[in-house]
């Protein structure tokens, strides 16, 4: 089943089993409204960001779009107009949705059976005009979790776990380890820097196979490496809080536990359920949980205050302390880094005055010499355009936006083949000065003054493409709607 608060906290989303979508009062429990129609299972169910739709994705091949306060079905979306043909094919089934900030693309998963085998397929949609933006075909990729963007999702490999780009698939950030990733259970922190999961070890022998030493995981994007590790049970779900500062999982022995992200410590488990709970939300503001069991019960969870004490006690850092996490926060070791985002977190005014003084926005490329080398991509000399190649490379996305606008101006086959090459090239992990200040717009985010801000805004003036400068533009964004602290 799926369960969601609205926007604003006042009720709660449904979908279940029997193929219908509800509305409760988060207050009372009481049901307010049902939206008939779907004959399939429901897996996903989202609002849009104002609350006056919902949209809904079931095993019936179809998305529906619903009036919140009508319950009338106002569009529905076929996720393959081949259902039917041949007799007997119901289509696709909608395992998960992702409706981007702008309340209007949604990306939806989905699964069918095309040729010998069952595969996966991703799909992009325009709500307001109904019409299907773009569909890839994944493989077996299923039960993947989609970044808060919708513009990445997760895909679980033999020896590790990727994070790829949509539409074309390409590498995000790649978590490899000797464990085993398991199915589904995955979340994306609300900035999208971190990435929660669970990883077991298989043991086989003649006649079986067992799953043991399993263990819940934080993992950097930015970096692809492992932040912290907890001994635990599977987990089946888990979801970040609002503020990014606790991570709520639920285990295979129906416990729900409660952590917190600066250093994996559980805060608080929730009484132990009768049935396992396989999905969970927290409420807009997060002082409330709504989980849901299999049997199809859902409890909504006040959290009080008492476990809230989040992120690292305040605490002033001493010079040599703040030096110490300046150099910590461009460290290979992510760990490491991690602990230092959350010291600076806890002192404020030393965090802010370090990167007053220190922190830089990204280089602007030159732009004469960028040129020089997107024209080179056409030279009459072969080694003239590989010599380009691999220079626009190693700019990485630096040079991103001016090939996207070369691409738009319809160049030669031989331009184009060899800039759709290097945008599908996998993105390395961010390393030195870039990775340094992707760090620090996650404290100066947490810190969430308007002094805060505006070193945001200084950093999201820097180099246009640059991932410091992008995650500095959607870091301002989250911050104007919570609006002033």
């Amino acid at each position: 089943m799926s369960a969601v608060f609205d926007p604003f906290g006042k009720t709660v989303l449904s979908g279940s089993w029997d193929g219908n979508v509800r509305l409760w009062d988060a207050a009372t429990g009481q049901p307010l409204k049902n939206f008939a129609g779907h004959k399939g299972y429901i897996r996903s169910a989202v609002f849009t960001p104002d609350g006056r739709f919902l949209v809904s994705g079931a095993g019936d091949n179809s998305i529906r779009v619903w009036d919140t306060a009508t319950g009338k079905e106002t569009r529905r979306l076929l996720l393959d107009a081949k259902a039917g043909a041949p007799k007997g094919y119901r289509g696709r089934q909608v395992l998960a949705m992702r409706l981007a900030p702008d309340g209007m693309t949604l990306v939806s998963q989905s699964t069918g059976f095309r040729g010998p085998g069952q595969n996966c397929f991703f799909q992009a949609w325009d709500l307001k005009s109904g019409k299907e933006l773009w569909q890839k075909e994944a493989g077996d990729h299923l039960f993947a979790s989609f970044s808060p963007d919708g513009q990445s999702y997760t895909s679980r490999q033999q020896s590790g776990l990727e994070v790829r780009k949509l539409p074309g698939g390409r590498l995000l950030a790649d978590f490899r380890t000797t464990d085993s990733f398991g199915y589904g259970g995955f979340a994306f922190s609300r900035d999208g820097a971190i990435l929660a999961g669970t990883t077991f070890q298989l043991q086989s022998g003649i006649g079986y196979r067992s799953a043991t030493n399993y263990r819940f995981h934080l993992g950097e994007l930015t970096s692809g490496k492992l932040l912290l590790s907890i001994p635990c049970g599977f987990s089946h779900c888990c979801a970040f809080a609002p503020d990014d500062r606790t991570v709520a999982a639920a285990f295979g022995d129906k416990s729900v536990r409660l952590f917190n992200v600066a250093d994996g410590k559980e805060l608080w488990r929730l009484p132990e359920q009768e049935y396992r709970v396989d999905c969970l939300a927290f409420s807009p503001d997060g002082k409330r949980l709504v989980t849901g069991a299999m049997d199809g019960t859902m409890y909504v969870w006040d959290l009080g205050v008492s476990w809230q004490q989040t992120g690292f006690p305040a605490a002033p850092l001493t010079a040599a302390e703040v030096q110490a996490c300046w150099a910590a926060l461009s460290s290979a070791d992510a760990a490491k880094a991690h602990k230092a985002i959350w010291k600076l977190v806890a002192a404020p005014r030393e965090a802010l005055g370090l990167f007053r003084n220190r922190l830089q926005p990204a280089p602007r490329p030159d732009q004469g010499k960028l040129q020089k080398l997107l024209a080179d991509l056409d030279s009459d000399r072969y080694q003239a355009r590989e010599a380009a190649s691999r220079a626009l490379a190693g700019m990485g996305e630096l040079a991103e936006p001016a090939m996207q606008r070369l691409l738009s101006r319809q160049p030669s086959g031989e331009v184009r083949r060899r800039i759709d090459k290097l945008l599908a090239a996998p993105v390395p992990p961010a390393a030195g000065e870039s990775l340094r200040r992707l760090r620090a717009v996650r404290v100066l985010e947490q810190i969430a003054t308007p002094s805060a801000r505006a070193v945001l805004a200084h950093l999201a003036a820097g180099a246009e493409g640059a991932r410091e400068t992008l995650a500095a533009h959607a870091a301002l964004q989250r911050l104007q709607g919570k609006g002033s602290p």
